[in-house]
């Protein structure tokens, strides 16, 4: 599975799960609330928006019937999301997005992020599938690529429909850790660095 690094954070948010049911019954938030936004309109709903302006770093991995992915981003909120897809034994599921506490992502887009979270313990994260959990992935920069990407991106996979704008920054890295539960194997293709206000909607 290979990530879109053009947008550094959320183009492939839940890209394993698109074709699977998600619950459209999500809170109402006043637009002025830091937190992301939540609507219903013309029988789709926005799962996720806001604006990713700092640090990121994204991660795609499988190995025999595992596959997976997470991305962080720093911005108008703190943005976690991952989707987790085993095949055997059959059949396990995790999928969530949503806000983090930015004091449980540190280091820097230009070498090394370190994210630890818990995402049971995170005021409006959203858990699709499976448990909610610890989240632990550490980022380190390598040489493979390097790269900058600028202007609108809109992609869909099943029923949900990604789309960006904005100017990122992004190098190769390399990812170990865990995502609720599941391991992140190596090696593994993963991207980190700079995004400048890329605003990113994820809709259903």
């Amino acid at each position: 599975m290979k990530v879109a690094h053009a947008i550094g954070g959320f183009t492939l948010v839940l890209a394993v799960f698109g074709c699977r049911e998600v619950s459209t019954d999500l809170q109402r938030r006043n637009p002025t609330d830091p937190s992301p936004t939540f609507d219903v309109a013309a029988n789709r709903t926005t799962v996720f928006h806001f604006v990713a302006n700092g640090d990121f770093g994204n991660v795609s991995w499988s190995a025999n019937s595992l596959f997976g992915f997470a991305s962080v981003s720093t911005g108008d909120t703190l943005g976690l999301s991952y989707s987790i897809f085993q095949f055997d034994p059959c059949c396990s599921f995790a999928s969530g997005v949503g806000p983090v506490p930015v004091s449980d992502f540190t280091g820097s887009g230009g070498g090394r992020l370190v994210l630890n979270t818990d995402t049971c313990a995170d005021p409006g994260f959203l858990t699709f599938e499976g448990a909610c959990g610890l989240v632990s992935i550490e980022f380190d920069k390598t040489s493979f690529f390097t790269g900058r990407n600028q202007g609108t991106s809109s992609q869909t996979f099943g029923d949900f429909t990604f789309h960006s704008v904005g100017t990122s920054e992004f190098s190769s890295a390399q990812a170990t850790g865990t995502v609720v539960g599941f391991p992140i194997t190596s090696p593994n293709d993963g991207s980190m660095g700079m995004n400048h206000n890329v605003a990113v909607s994820i809709s259903r």
